[in-house]
């Protein structure tokens, strides 16, 4: 057996959905935001269709939101300063959060 093999420790099958949670994603920038969703830089690229809890603060409004990764595009950058931009798709936003996001895109509250 080498030193790399898994079958060393016990596994267990795992039958239907698991869920959990693995590190998070530096976001270096808020490059959009709508009431659909955000678009966002960073320099870890994440699975299209991948489910995440975000967590948004945007002045005095702060609210956790499960988005979806709808697409990611490679921006530029060298070896240790990859960027990638990330489309977040909000699969549910809290309606208070909603109405502000709409009056900060409308530009009647400066954040």
């Amino acid at each position: 057996m080498s030193h790399g093999d898994r079958r060393r420790a016990e596994r267990f099958e795992v039958a239907g959905e698991l869920w959990g949670s693995v590190g998070t994603v530096e976001v270096l920038n808020v490059r959009d935001v709508s009431v659909s969703g955000l678009l966002v830089e960073s320099r870890r690229p994440l699975p299209v269709d991948g489910r995440h809890r975000v967590r948004l603060v945007l002045g005095t409004v702060a609210s956790e939101v499960f988005a979806r990764v709808s697409r990611v595009s490679w921006a530029g950058g060298t070896d240790r300063r990859e960027r990638y931009l990330i489309g977040l798709e909000f699969l549910e936003l809290p309606p208070a959060l909603a109405q502000h996001i709409a009056q900060l895109v409308a530009g009647e509250v400066r954040d």
